[in-house]
């Protein structure tokens, strides 16, 4: 899903962006494995520093099997807890706003994702490349997002001119539970991507955190105390 413009210009290079999850997962599988083309010629990793334990072992397992075939990158722009914790205890600067519960208003509209993950996905693509933080590039990027046919709602265009925005899962009709089909046959299905203190969690999915990922409920509810008071 693309511009005019862009569809007619040839790409100097293709980036996947690799989120940890089931979709992006199974579309950097199946670049690896040949099973979808041309193959791109590296993957980045957006990384707020707060995901995961279970999701950064999944990275590595990728990258020592797979990274000489696609590399990936991993980039980040800031540690999004660490940031959190000093706007509400140290009176730091405003932070981007995870979708955090607040009294009385409800949840923040969530910001996070945006000034952590786009913001370092978009850096990291210009270090590659060469470009520097304010260099003109010299072409389009084609950029693979994992999105399948069940989120097709979350398709778009992007608004920067280097970039061209490609969904080959939603191309070729897959679901997420097809991508999950597929991983189980190639690899094994990971856990879900995201931040440890991320509110959009079920209450099943933190009571599975608590018996099952000691460390990663601890650094959770060490976060949410640290922002009991409020953030800046």
């Amino acid at each position: 899903m693309s511009t005019g413009a862009q569809m007619t210009v040839e790409p100097i290079a293709r980036v996947l962006s690799l989120g940890g999850g089931v979709q992006s997962s199974t579309l950097y599988m199946m670049a690896v494995l040949g099973d979808i083309s041309p193959t791109p010629d590296f993957a980045i990793f957006a990384d707020t520093r707060g995901e995961k334990e279970s999701t950064y072992e999944w990275l590595w397992w990728l990258a020592e099997r797979h990274g000489h075939t696609v590399p990936i990158i991993i980039w980040s722009v800031g540690d999004l807890a660490l940031d959190l914790a000093r706007s509400a205890t140290e009176g730091g600067p405003r932070v981007s706003n995870p979708p955090l519960f607040t009294s009385p208003s409800g949840m923040l509209i969530q910001k996070c994702t945006r000034d952590y993950k786009v913001a370092a996905i978009k850096r990291g693509i210009r270090w590659r490349m060469g470009w520097g933080r304010r260099g003109t590039p010299p072409g389009v990027i084609e950029q693979w997002i994992g999105i399948s046919v069940d989120e097709a709602d979350r398709m778009k265009v992007s608004p920067i001119r280097w970039q061209r925005l490609s969904y080959p899962l939603i191309d070729r009709g897959l679901s997420r539970g097809d991508c999950e089909s597929y991983l189980m046959r190639h690899a094994r299905v990971p856990p879900k991507s995201c931040c440890v203190f991320c509110p959009y969690q079920s209450a099943s999915r933190w009571l599975r955190m608590r018996d099952t990922a000691p460390r990663d409920w601890r650094r959770a509810v060490s976060i949410d105390e640290a922002i009991r008071g409020g953030i800046e």
